[in-house]
């Protein structure tokens, strides 16, 4: 498995207004998984600020500007992976997500800074819109 940082995969003001912190794919034999984070540092509250940041991603998904960007098919899609203060925070903004965009709701993946180590990939910590049980990434 190749992970891959790019600082060209990064969204600028021109492609949306929000920014992540970070860009990045991963590619296997079955393809290449495109992958955004956002450090939730729990300063904002959690209303506004996620709405805003949901509906700016569907919207980044539903328009194909990042299907444009990353010259990929129709058919690829993005995660939203986001490490927040705590377990609490990461499954609110997980609802947020599912109240907001319930039919994008999987595409955000939240977890709690804590539960972060070397097994991020492999290990059941992200909680994903759409599913009860935290999942692995991969």
């Amino acid at each position: 498995m190749e992970i891959k940082l790019e600082s060209k995969d990064i969204l600028t003001r021109e492609d949306a207004p929000v920014t992540p912190d970070a860009a990045f794919t991963i590619s296997n034999e079955n393809g290449k998984g495109y992958f955004f984070l956002e450090a939730d540092r729990g300063t904002e509250r959690n209303g506004r600020t996620w709405q805003r940041k949901i509906k700016t991603y569907v919207e980044y998904l539903n328009t194909g500007k990042f299907h444009k960007k990353y010259e990929t098919s129709g058919q690829a899609k993005f995660r939203v992976l986001v490490a927040a203060p705590s377990v609490k925070r990461a499954v609110n903004i997980i609802k947020t997500a599912a109240r907001f965009a319930p039919q994008t709701a999987e595409l955000f993946l939240a977890t709690a800074f804590s539960q972060i180590n070397d097994d991020l990939l492999t290990a059941p910590i992200w909680v994903r819109g759409g599913h009860p049980a935290p999942q692995a990434l991969l």
